[in-house]
């Protein structure tokens, strides 16, 4: 039966020799075709299916030279000349596809050129535009298309193409194509060849086409609506405008570019574009000012626009006029300039707001620049006005007007020299003449803000990144210096204008080439004055401070010389007296003033030489001044002298810091030779001391303190100098012999002691260890350690810090170099990592190891985990499972479960300052992969001393965890951590609060956060927390002060009211807590519960 499937003659199947038989067929039919068979065959096969591997046929055809451009369009031939629209638009549109993708060499000058005129046909037929326009974008670009061809091409657009009738795409493209003509055809080159030289002679492209172009460029152009299309068009016209002769189509132009001004235009949301306002501002602004010959047409609509009442609008206006003005020239700023100065100095004396007065401000000074200048070289006749105007109104300057005349003063001397010279002579004289009336003393505090404020503009115009003219040439102040001296200095004792006196004079001495070194030290003699211990200024200690720096970075040695010997000699020789608080009080602020201040070379210098001299001192002296008394009072005396050097260190400290963060550290490594061996000297007398107890430097915090000192001189060193440094600081830690270390400078003791890593060494004596952790920790990843064996270096450190009579500063110092040297030079430890830390481990931390030794042994793992963590070390995961392994240790789960926070802490030992291997995103990627783990063992209830150990762990996490790394997960957070707010341990409880206190602060009233939820929980756990008990600490009724006190904040009044007057009543037994921190929060926590209202 016909049609039934008994019937049907089987075809090959895809596995027979047959099928690929057949396939072969197909290809050898197709090598047996002529190239132009083959591209005959491509484009019917396009035109079939539209498939781009037929495109890419007849690109691959057309790069091997198999056939031209031309042989497609002649294939096409039927599709072209189809009564079908479609079928026309097809063939066109594949030209152009194949045409984008054939490489630029393929086509000579002939092909091109037949190709414009092919396409040239296509624009006149509505079917065929679109692609036309694609194709032509491509030859267009082409190196083989010519000056000729541009002009051809051009004013064809012109006259096929209506714009009006195209969609935005379409135009686009046509803008494209203008873009490119204007930018390489507006001047063509052609070569001449001559008998004895070549010479390349410019060849008049479209300029050449004068009157035309521009007028059919204008009725190509207008009417434009489409934000993309018009910063083509904006750049465009600002090349027309620059480069063709446009004064007789000005107002052609104008009509079509200031149509646009000011622009309006909003982005839509989620504009793919991704084109803005402030850029359709600035290409506008761009294209408005590239031709003088706007000027007289634009000043009116800019008047008409800047009345508008929109602030945004009047910024753009004043915007642009100080970009057009300069262009628009003199004679237009002339003849407009006191229009513009009348409406612009309402939005100055008017402002409606600080931008819009910044952009006036601006346009003022634009005009001013741009006047012309008197016949006598003299500043415009309208400057002169507007100086007197001005002057007129600081006659009252204790007015608001006042103000804002300065700040026009201020935009006057931002000009020009002749034109600083006018405001300078005539404002200067006026205010201190103002000063000196006794009639005007009341207003004296307005007239040297003023003043300052002048300065202020002299200072940014004659020195800094900024400077655009030198004092030394111009000297406006020159005349009137002494008398502004004696304003300055008289008003710096006056208490009313102190502050701005001192800003005034923060002004004078930074202007470059005013002060002689005499004038500078009067100054400098009137703020050493304030500085005084008896001075009841110590507000302003700031501001001094601030200024003394600023005058010794061009004077250091006059700050030396006269404000150093001061300060010094406010610091005693001992500690003051127990009952001596305001002396104790004097030597920190002293302290404070001079890590400040000694940031130069020199002043540094001296610094470090003064305070080792004292902390020296301080140290000998203390057995003298000890002798005799009882051993309570030793301990007193010893305490406050302790805490005396102690601060002498830190000072020390804080100057490294700030020269540091300065960048002016160049002097610092010189300190590893001058300092660093006094106090390692220092420190090796106080473990050698015969009479411990009367030895001051001994002290683990003393030593804590030198150490930070020399961790931050040795890090400043290069790679050789810590190399060479260090092999003797190993060499006197292995042998006790710490003579060359010191240069001999132990007095009075013995420079060879047990060495400090011994187990055997006395407690004195391994506290010395805590001084050779800040060399290695701060040492280059180049700097080799000098041992002969690594992993067994390391091994004894870690099986050291574990052992019974370290104590924990001794074992941390040994853990942080374990880890350090385990981070920078990991690559050589491989076998440390997989075969002794197991076996330390095994020895250390596991359950079946000695209790003793287990919480030690988990702060070694710590160390080295984090080692390997900030690294990203896949071998990290792996010891961070072994700590989580003892969560449910009744043992040591509380310290596994700090642990577990702790890796997530920024560590300065292990931080790229100290050279340390830090990789991005470290802290990100271990909060992800270890929070699921934590949550799932909160909510796991089968075992509550391991459940109660995953809280504890999630308490120690938050605290080091940016909020945004846990935010997602604060809906299950919540609850957890309401019950960390029971646990017994005071810092993780601390630790949670401090967590709700940074939720509190992002959450807003209006919003129904996770706080307004469980807000009843809160504030009975809060209140808890803030009242004084058995297991409590300051930081932990501070934080949940401060969580309360803004609680009102972020939750809606209708959920707190029921709570408002309990929360009154426990917040007022809070202002009795014996801690002064915690009563100053208490009183703000209060006063927020009292206003909150509905």
């Amino acid at each position: 039966m016909v049609g039934s499937p008994a019937s049907v003659t089987p075809t090959t199947s895809p596995s027979s020799p047959s099928f690929f038989s057949s396939l072969m067929d197909v290809d050898s039919t197709e090598q047996q075709l002529t190239p132009i068979e083959r591209c005959e065959r491509a484009v019917s096969a396009w035109q079939a299916t539209g498939g781009e591997e037929h495109i890419a046929r007849l690109v691959q055809g057309v790069t091997n030279k198999d056939f031209t451009l031309l042989n497609i369009i002649k294939a096409l031939g039927p599709a072209l000349t189809a009564e079908e629209g479609d079928h026309r638009s097809r063939g066109v549109e594949l030209l152009s596809a194949v045409l984008e993708r054939c490489p630029p060499e393929r086509l000579d000058k002939h092909s091109t050129h037949v190709l414009l005129t092919f396409y040239e046909q296509k624009l006149d037929d509505s079917d065929t535009v679109i692609p036309a326009l694609h194709g032509l974008l491509s030859l267009v670009s082409l190196p083989t298309f010519t000056a000729s061809d541009a002009t051809t091409l051009f004013q064809s657009l012109v006259q096929h193409v209506n714009m009006k009738a195209h969609v935005q795409s379409t135009r686009y493209i046509v803008f494209r194509i203008l873009d490119t003509l204007v930018a390489k055809y507006r001047e063509g080159k052609r070569i001449i060849f001559h008998r004895i030289c070549i010479r390349l002679m410019s060849e008049v492209v479209l300029k050449g086409l004068e009157d035309e172009f521009l007028r059919k460029y204008v009725s190509l152009v207008e009417g434009e609506k489409d934000p993309r299309n018009l910063l083509l068009a904006f750049s465009i016209d600002r090349v027309v405008l620059i480069e063709w002769e446009v004064k007789s189509y000005i107002e052609d132009f104008f009509d079509v570019t200031f149509c646009y001004f000011p622009i309006t235009f909003k982005p839509p949301p989620n504009d793919s574009y991704k084109i803005s306002t402030d850029d359709l501002k600035t290409a506008l602004r761009a294209c408005l000012s590239a031709s003088p010959f706007f000027g007289t047409l634009a000043v009116p609509i800019f008047m008409e626009k800047l009345a508008a009442t929109t602030a945004s609008v009047k910024q753009d206006v004043l915007q642009t006029m100080s970009i057009c003005l300069p262009v628009y020239g003199s004679a237009v700023a002339r003849n407009f300039g006191s229009t513009i100065w009348d409406a612009v100095k309402i939005e100055i004396f008017q402002p409606i707001d600080a931008e819009t007065e910044k952009a006036a401000l601006e346009a003022t000074s634009a005009l001013v620049r741009t006047l012309p200048s008197a016949d006598d070289n003299s500043p415009a006749p309208l400057v002169s006005s507007i100086v007197s105007e001005c002057i007129e109104i600081l006659k009252e300057p204790e007015k608001n007007k006042a103000q804002h005349a300065v700040k026009v003063l201020s935009a006057l001397l931002r000009t020009t020299a002749g034109i600083r010279s006018l405001v300078v002579g005539q404002s200067i004289p006026h205010l201190i003449k103002l000063y000196l009336d006794p009639a005007e003393a009341s207003q004296r505090s307005h007239i040297v803000l003023q003043l300052s404020n002048l300065l202020l503009t002299l200072q940014e115009v004659y020195s800094g990144d900024i400077a655009s003219a030198s004092y030394v040439q111009e000297h406006v102040l020159e005349a009137h210096k002494d008398e502004l001296l004696g304003v300055i200095s008289s008003s710096v004792k006056v208490a009313d204008t102190r502050m701005a006196a001192l800003s005034g004079t923060s002004h004078l001495v930074q202007i470059q080439g005013l002060l002689t070194e005499e004038e500078l030290g009067y100054l400098v003699q009137h703020i050493n004055e304030l500085l005084e211990p008896s001075s009841d200024l110590q507000d302003l200690k700031n501001v001094l401070l601030n200024l003394l720096t600023t005058i010794s970075k061009t004077n250091a040695p006059l700050v030396e010389r006269t404000t150093l010997p001061l300060l010094f000699g406010n610091l005693p020789d001992s500690a003051p007296a127990a009952d001596a608080k305001v002396e104790r009080a004097s030597y920190q602020r002293t302290l404070k003033c001079l890590s400040t201040l000694c940031l130069q070379q020199a002043l540094f210098e001296t610094l470090v030489i003064r305070l080792s001299t004292k902390l020296e001192l301080v140290c000998s002296e203390f057995p003298r001044l000890a002798e005799g008394k009882e051993n309570h009072e030793v301990t007193t005396l010893r305490e406050h002298n302790a805490a005396y050097a102690h601060s002498l260190l830190l000072t020390l400290e804080d100057a490294l810091d700030f020269k540091i963060d300065s960048k002016l550290d160049a002097d610092i490594p010189k300190y590893i030779d001058r300092l660093v061996p006094r106090l390692y000297a220092l420190c090796t007398e106080g473990a050698t001391s015969p009479k411990p107890s009367l030895a001051l430097a001994n002290d683990v915090r003393l030593i804590e303190a030198a150490s930070g000192v020399i961790l931050r001189i040795v890090r400043c060193n290069t790679s050789a100098r810590q190399s060479q440094f260090l092999a003797g600081l190993i060499t006197a830690f292995q042998t006790g012999n710490f003579g060359p270390l010191t240069n001999g400078q132990n007095s009075g003791t013995e420079s060879v002691i047990p060495p400090p890593l011994q187990l055997n060494s006395s407690e004195l004596s391994r506290n010395l260890v805590i001084l050779l952790a800040p060399p290695i920790i701060s040492l280059r990843k180049d700097v080799q350690l000098p041992v002969d064996d690594s992993p067994k270096f390391l091994q004894d450190l870690l099986n050291w810090g574990i052992a019974d009579n370290v104590t924990l500063p001794q074992s941390t110092a040994g853990f942080q170099i374990a880890s350090t040297i385990l981070n920078k030079h990991l690559e050589n430890l491989a076998v440390f990592v997989e075969t002794s830390l197991p076996t330390f481990w095994a020895a250390a931390v596991s359950p079946t190891a000695d209790v003793s030794k287990r919480k030690g042994g988990i702060e070694a793992w710590t160390w080295t985990t984090k080692a390997l963590l900030v690294r990203n070390d896949k071998r990290a995961e792996n010891f961070v499972e072994d700590i989580f392994g003892l969560l449910g240790d009744e043992s040591v789960g509380w310290d596994a479960a700090r642990a577990i926070g702790m890796l997530a802490k920024d560590e300065e030992t292990l931080s790229k300052s100290n050279y340390a291997v830090v990789k991005l995103f470290h802290v990100q990627k271990y909060a992800a992969k270890v929070l699921p783990l934590i949550l799932a063992g909160c909510k796991d209830a089968s075992e509550p001393t391991r459940r109660t150990a995953y809280l504890a762990a999630l308490t120690t996490l938050v605290k080091y965890l940016p909020q945004s790394m846990y935010m997602h997960e604060i809906t299950t957070l919540m609850p957890l951590f309401i019950l960390g707010l029971d646990l017994p341990e005071v810092e993780m409880r601390a630790n949670v609060i401090e967590a709700l206190v940074t939720l509190a602060s992002e959450t807003d009233a209006s919003q129904e956060g996770p706080l307004a939820e469980h807000v009843s929980t809160v504030i009975s756990a809060l209140i808890k927390n803030a009242l004084p008990a058995e297991m409590t600490s300051s930081r932990l009724r501070v934080a949940a002060l401060k969580c309360l006190a803004i609680l009102p904040q972020s939750v809606s009044y209708e959920r707190l009211h029921p709570y408002k007057s309990n929360v009154l009543r426990q917040l007022g037994k809070a202002l009795d807590d014996r801690n002064r921190g915690v009563r100053k929060v208490a009183v703000d926590a209060r006063e927020a519960w009292f206003i909150t209202k509905a």
